[in-house]
């Protein structure tokens, strides 16, 4: 299983691609090239969407690393007799 952070880095690259590839498209002649290049960049746009979906969901899964902001493991509060 990959981590959300590979996954959106991923994603990320992805998106780039897409950038570079409708950059790429608008500099030929030929519109059957243009569009070819353009729907190339509408996969990548959507592979992209779905990894971010993929680490979303791995994001919403995993145990929560957030450590309570009164007590400790006892369940007593700070400040108080134990």
């Amino acid at each position: 299983m990959q981590k959300p952070s590979k996954l959106e880095a991923e994603a990320r690259a992805k998106l780039g691609a897409a950038a570079r590839v409708r950059r790429l498209a608008r500099g030929l002649s030929q519109a059957e090239d243009q569009e070819r290049l353009e729907q190339l960049a509408k996969e990548l746009d959507a592979q992209a969407i779905q990894l971010e979906a993929q680490a979303a969901a791995l994001r919403s899964k995993a145990p929560s690393t957030a450590v309570p902001a009164q007590g400790d493991s006892t369940g007593k509060s700070p400040g108080k007799p134990h």
